[in-house]
């Protein structure tokens, strides 16, 4: 049982010296943390913390319709992609865009595999880490239908007309400008994905003809 402690008063005499002032205040400091719960520590080093607690969780349907409804607004044109999500977006309420962020974040981590980098590598005439990341902005872009086709198959790429390239880095600024702009200032992202090692097996350039025929028959010119 935790001793009895007689409380502090919040009121620091006058006639501390220095030294009984700090002792002071460390002690209502410790009275203090006694009285919060370790599941509330996170909110003591994360001002987001208590934010994001009320926060519910968007469903995968509610973060796909926003993304397909952005896509037809604007068809092909890629710029006009990132226009419409934020058209999108800024109709959210901050925990809204925070949830849908919550979401893409998971998207990405999905994409962000060995494979799905070789057919970006093939359809951009190479790829670097950030190109690759772009690669998957783009990807998540193109709708639900696509995206769940290239996971299960990165080869059904081939399907898609060409283009000069393949990316769409500005897409993922969309929801933490409309946060910002709504008054919520800093939106919570996952960057693990930056330190991250993609999933699968690694491969070597000469081995993508084989692993993507259908990719390195429409991109080998």
């Amino acid at each position: 049982m935790t001793p009895h402690l007689a409380p502090i008063a919040r009121n620091t005499p006058h006639d501390l010296t220095p030294r009984s002032w700090l002792l002071h205040s460390l002690a209502w400091q410790s009275l203090t943390l006694r009285s919060i719960r370790p599941s509330q520590w996170p909110a003591l080093a994360n001002p987001f913390f208590k934010r994001s607690a009320r926060i519910k969780d968007m469903s995968e349907d509610q973060f796909w319709a926003l993304i397909d409804a952005a896509r037809r607004e604007a068809g092909d044109n890629l710029d006009e992609r990132v226009s419409a999500l934020g058209r999108q977006l800024h109709a959210l309420s901050l925990e809204g865009i925070q949830a849908f962020q919550n979401q893409y974040d998971r998207c990405i981590h999905q994409a962000y595999r060995w494979d799905l980098w070789g057919a970006a590598y093939l359809m951009n005439g190479g790829c670097s880490d950030d190109g690759f990341l772009y690669f998957c902005h783009w990807l998540i872009s193109e709708g639900r239908a696509r995206f769940q086709a290239t996971l299960a198959d990165p080869d059904s790429l081939a399907e898609i007309p060409r283009r000069d390239y393949f990316d769409l880095e500005l897409f993922a600024y969309e929801a933490p400008k409309a946060f910002e702009a709504k008054g919520g200032g800093e939106l919570e992202r996952d960057y693990n994905i930056e330190l991250a090692t993609p999933e699968g097996e690694e491969w070597d350039e000469d081995e993508l003809p084989k692993l993507f025929p259908r990719l390195a028959a429409k991109y080998a010119s």
